[in-house]
Parts: structure tokens; C-alpha cells; sequence
């Protein structure tokens, strides 16, 4: 878990959804300079790690790296994210079950219901609910720039 960069409370506090994650991996561009901004706290449920750990493979072929390469790429970004334990998200399952457009998402909404945070994703079903805010990265950008103004 990061800790000099959890001790900013001005910091805008996300949960980053593995589609996130996986285009940081993948290209680099402002979502992987984003996920180390110092004006981003980001947070992920544990499931995140799961995800990347199954679909290793897949990312290692389209990346054209080996697994090494690819796990000490995955640890540099997950450096950047506190990682929410199972046990603090598991009791909100059922609600978030209920909100999640995808069941396998279920966790980033349980991650929401426990932190009270939005959602950062580019997965245009995200949105279709009504139980979390869901920010897209050019929300994200545009909140930033908003920022920087005041």
C-alpha cells in the first residue's frame, strides 16, 4: 500500500476498475501517468489482482512480454493502488451484485459501497446503473483541469 501518497487528504479518491488497470499495462499514455498522479488516491478490491493474475497470458501475448516482465510491470501499477481485503468489501456482495451491470464487477461496486468513492472506468456499462458515480478517464481529466483553476 502506498503511504506517502495516502497521506494527502486533498487527494481525489477512486476506485481504479481493471479496465483501468489493464490499458496502463498495455499502452502507455495519460491513463498510465494518471495512475501515478500524486493528485489521485486510488483503491482497487482485492479481486483486481485476481483478474491479472488469470488473464496473465492473454496480457503477456498482446503486451510481447514474458511473465516476469509482466508481473514487475503489474507490481509497478499495483504499487500506485491500496488494495481493499476481501473481508472489507464481502459484506456489501449482495447489494452490489444488484447494482453491477456485469457480475464479475460486483467487487468494484462493493468497493464503493465500503469507501463511498466513484468508480474510474472506461467500460461504458459501468454506467448503467444507479448505485455508483462512474467517472470516465476524460471525466477524470476534466475534473483535474477544473482543479488546477480554483
Amino acid at each position: 500500500m502506498p503511504s506517502s501518497r495516502s497521506a494527502n487528504p486533498s487527494r481525489l479518491r477512486l476506485i481504479a476498475d481493471t479496465n483501468i488497470i489493464v490499458s496502463a499495462l498495455l499502452t502507455s499514455g495519460q491513463i498510465r501517468t494518471l495512475l501515478f498522479s500524486p493528485r489521485l488516491r486510488l483503491f482497487s478490491p482485492s479481486y483486481l489482482k485476481e483478474e491479472l493474475l488469470e488473464h496473465r497470458a492473454e496480457f503477456c501475448k498482446k503486451m510481447g512480454i514474458k511473465a516476469g516482465a509482466y508481473s514487475k510491470a503489474v507490481a509497478a501499477i499495483i504499487s500506485q493502488i491500496e488494495i481493499i481485503p476481501l473481508e472489507k468489501y464481502l459484506p456489501f456482495e449482495v447489494e452490489a451484485r444488484s447494482a453491477s451491470p456485469d457480475a464479475d464487477d460486483w467487487p468494484f461496486f462493493a468497493a464503493v459501497l465500503f469507501l463511498g468513492c466513484p468508480i474510474w472506468s472506461n467500460d461504458k456499462r459501468m454506467k448503467n446503473q444507479n448505485k455508483a458515480q462512474v467517472i470516465d478517464t476524460a471525466q477524470l481529466l476534466e475534473i483535474l483541469k477544473k482543479a488546477e483553476v480554483k
